[in-house]
């Protein structure tokens, strides 16, 4: 590269170099056969170095056209005699002004390329932090005489680098062009030129570009990368979706998003109410603040786009809206000069919440990713949305559970406590009396009444595991075990039993709840085992952000048919003669582990025992949150 230059740049090229070797310069190849030079923080080190200015005199005397911008703003805040010259500025002008600032798009050209694929070029290099190599480009400069507003038609060869500071954090972007438009001009009049000689630019590097075929490449890399920005925002908004409970925080924010990935002017999220024949703008952007959440387009007008949407099953995509021959109407995109845009059910077809749609003033085809990417945030939506519609409905048939639980649990006790009140008086006052059959009698309702006190119970704890549970937070499930152990220890010493505890982990949970959970398990095991001692082993073992918990018993196992039964309140599969419980137990573990976001299941063979697994979530921070 050395060797191409005059004999004063040389000069300043083997200074940098050398100033390279001292380390009092960092350097950088650029592109293809450019290299950059910077000074290094300073670090504290002794030493000659050099100073601010000297490194600006050498910059602004480098051989190569390149300038750099920060990468908030893009404001130019360095630039080389080499780029003033062929762009045809001047270095007190542009310093300080953002690139686009300087170089603004043509206002006569209906079509800019130069200004929409430097600033895709520029977020990329920002957001990814790689160089960007952009193709030959369009892109007229204002000319010397600003005056007259004239702008002179250039064809440039643009790469963008960033630069990182001793933090690895994105300090500044270099900004390198070649103008090419003598060679493009050639090309272009299919006259036959010799690179080398004719222009002093390196023709290894052009060669391809000059013929313009990268263009092509370039476009794919462009719709490839738009493509990624797109499914990544789908991504981001399917996650807010999960951590946010306000459904018009996240409209907002899928409306934001879809704006500003299609450049569109208008995007409204359109809310159709239940037995009504108009939709309204339930959020929005770009409308006037007196639109949103106020203003209605109609869903029954034959000629509206709305009530057309909402009759397809397929999203609908308009390039000329006056020209439109399916649908007219004096609604709201209309209103605002719209011309081009993309609307789409949210939800069923049949069953449909609203209409999502995106709308701009000027016409444009858009692409098959555009759609699909409509399409794709209105699904994410719809899950949203009926999974908060069956959290409202859970929510509400909770408050139910919990007050007929209440309810008939205060109605209940008191008759039942005055039944087990006098069947303790009879047997204390005439029990001698009674023969064996008539024992046996009194026997029998005084544990029925028992048993009924205890399902009673256990149905109001059943209807309190949501209202009445505390926030999850780090539990260690050996201390819980350790607590459900000693409560446990005279059954297990009466049965002989023995129970093996693997290492178990930390997890997000309510430790009371999860107590109740090893405390039923634990106790079917030792009652469920047979004619053996029982022999009972809990274990856990990672599965991605979970841990899955089992409770391993060898007692008489569970019909494959009845697995699923025994998750269900008073669904007991053994007989209640042989068995007492309540058949409440397993029903509770499931209501808390669903608490948890956990899943139980058994895997059972009758006589071979039973293993009972479970799910909680692990520990990924210090904090505790409500489930």
């Amino acid at each position: 590269m050395a060797d191409s230059l005059d004999a004063d740049r040389r000069a300043v090229h083997d200074r940098l170099e050398q100033l390279v070797s001292q380390g009092d310069l960092g350097a950088k190849v650029v592109g293809t056969n450019t290299q950059v030079w910077w000074r290094p923080h300073s670090d504290g080190a002794s030493g000659v170095g050099i100073s601010e200015a000297t490194v600006r005199q050498l910059f602004e005397n480098v051989p190569d056209p390149y300038l750099i911008v920060e990468p908030d703003e893009y404001e130019i805040v360095a630039v080389s005699d080499a780029y003033l010259e062929a762009t045809m500025t001047e270095r007190e002008a542009i310093l300080g002004q953002t690139l686009f600032e300087t170089f603004p798009a043509d206002p006569d050209d209906p079509s800019p390329e130069g200004v929409p694929r430097l600033q895709r070029s520029l977020n990329r290099v920002t957001e990814q932090h790689v160089e960007d190599v952009m193709p030959v480009t369009h892109y007229p400069v204002p000319a010397q005489d600003a005056a007259d507003d004239k702008f002179e038609d250039r064809w440039w060869s643009p790469v963008n680098t960033p630069l990182f500071d001793s933090n690895d954090a994105l300090s500044y972007i270099i900004h390198h062009v070649q103008d090419v438009t003598p060679l493009v001009d050639a090309f272009l009049r299919e006259d036959e030129i010799d690179l080398s000689d004719e222009l002093d630019i390196d023709a290894s590097h052009l060669t391809a570009d000059m013929l313009l075929q990268t263009r092509r490449l370039y476009e794919a890399r462009e719709e490839a990368y738009e493509r990624e920005r797109q499914q990544q925002a789908v991504a981001d908004l399917g996650q807010f979706a999960l951590e946010v409970d306000d459904l018009d925080a996240l409209l907002d924010a899928a409306a934001r998003r879809l704006s500003d990935a299609l450049d569109a002017e208008y995007c409204g999220v359109f809310d159709l109410h239940e037995g009504s024949e108009t939709l309204l703008i339930r959020q929005g952007v770009g409308w006037d603040e007196d639109v949103v959440g106020d203003v209605t387009v109609s869903a029954a007008d034959a000629e509206s786009q709305a009530a057309y949407t909402l009759e397809n099953e397929h999203p609908i995509v308009v390039e000329d809206l006056p020209t439109e021959p399916r649908f007219s109407g004096p609604e709201l995109p209309t209103d605002r000069d719209v011309r081009s845009c993309i609307s789409t059910v949210i939800g069923s077809p049949d069953d449909p919440w609203g209409i999502l749609g995106v709308y701009d003033s000027e016409t444009q085809a858009f692409s098959e990713d555009d759609v699909s990417f409509v399409v794709s945030v209105a699904n994410v939506l719809a899950e949203a949305i009926e999974r908060k519609q069956y959290e409202s409905e859970l929510e509400r048939s909770n408050e139910r559970l919990e007050q007929f639980a209440y309810a008939a649990s205060h109605d209940l006790r008191e008759p039942l406590r005055m039944v087990s009140s006098y069947l303790r008086l009879i047997e204390d006052r005439y029990g001698d009396d009674l023969n064996d059959e008539a024992r046996e009698f009194l026997d029998s309702a005084v544990g029925g009444a028992e048993r009924m006190r205890d399902t009673i119970e256990g149905l109001l704890q059943y209807s309190r595991v949501e209202t009445e549970g505390e926030p999850l937070c780090p539990v260690n499930l050996d201390d819980v075990v350790a607590d459900v152990l000693r409560d446990l220890e005279v059954q297990i010493g009466e049965c002989d039993a023995d129970v093996e505890v693997g290492e178990l982990p930390r997890v997000m949970g309510d430790a009371s709840q999860l107590r109740q959970v090893f405390q039923n398990l634990l106790s079917n095991g030792l009652r469920y085992s047979g004619d053996r001692p029982p022999r009972v082993r809990i274990s856990a073992e990672r599965d991605g952000r979970e841990w899955a918990v089992s409770v391993e018993d060898e007692g008489i196992g569970i019909d494959p048919t009845d697995q699923d039964r025994v998750f269900e309140v008073f669904q007991r599969v053994e007989p209640r003669d042989d068995y007492d419980g309540s058949g409440i137990g397993l029903a509770m573990c499931r209501r808390i582990v669903e608490r948890h976001g956990g899943e139980i299941w058994v895997d059972s063979e009758p006589g071979e025992g039973a293993t009972f697994s479970f799910t909680l979530p692990g520990v990924s921070g210090s904090e505790c949150r409500l489930s």
